[in-house]
């Protein structure tokens, strides 16, 4: 997204309690909002809690999220179920940015919504507002974790942090540290990360590397 700009794309999905939503996401040029969110008409605004605030100078809608900084890659992992449920047309960009709108560029890639037995990729987001461009961009220190949900021990795979640390913090949803564990720079390309000692629920897996971060959410069901 360019500018003062909001944008949606159709998808007919159905929150449930367990859904989760991932992607990755940057931007230059921070504006007053930057977030992602959902809805069911083609209004700008009126989201109730349904938009994710990520950045930005002004405090709109849901904070929980609201912890981006810099201007690299960072990996989401929402559990979006936990906030809200319900059937949905539109999944939202929002990049909202009135002064100075040509200097602000946000990036969203790989989006999944995530269920327990499913996934779906989405396309192409079409525009509500001006400014359509969506330029692409190299992903950078993701992680990819399965299975999920999981039993207790889930898989990690670690290939884009080769010979590099890493620190993994399980935080429950009041973003409580409960776990944290490190691996070395001569890590394998997978390792496994046991919750199995945590109650079943919702936790947030926190990367970090090289004082970088990026988030998964993972569901701990036996």
């Amino acid at each position: 997204l360019t500018g003062n700009a909001w944008k949606k794309a159709a998808m007919n999905h159905t929150v449930t309690s367990a859904t989760v939503l991932e992607f990755d996401f940057r931007v230059t040029g921070l504006g007053e909002i930057h977030g992602i969110g959902f809805d069911d008409d083609d209004s700008v605004g009126g989201y109730n809690g349904m938009f994710f605030q990520l950045a930005g100078t002004q405090s709109y809608s849901e904070q929980s999220y609201r912890n981006y900084s810099g201007s690299d890659w960072v990996s989401y992992s929402i559990p979006i179920g936990q906030f809200f449920t319900g059937d949905f047309n539109y999944i939202v960009f929002g990049a909202d940015k009135d002064a100075g709108g040509s200097t602000q560029e946000s990036f969203f890639r790989n989006i999944r919504i995530v269920n327990p037995s499913s996934s779906k990729n989405l396309g192409e987001p079409k525009s509500v507002a001006d400014n359509s461009n969506t330029p692409e961009g190299s992903t950078t220190g993701t992680v990819s974790v399965f299975p999920n949900p999981t039993s207790g021990l889930v898989n990690l795979d670690l290939r884009s942090h080769m010979g590099k640390a890493l620190e993994v913090n399980v935080l429950n949803t009041s973003q409580q540290l409960l776990l944290k564990t490190t691996f070395g720079e001569d890590h394998a390309i997978e390792e496994i990360l046991d919750i199995g000692t945590l109650a079943d629920g919702v936790y947030y897996l926190v990367f970090e590397s090289d004082g970088k971060f990026s988030y998964r959410t993972v569901i701990l069901r036996r």
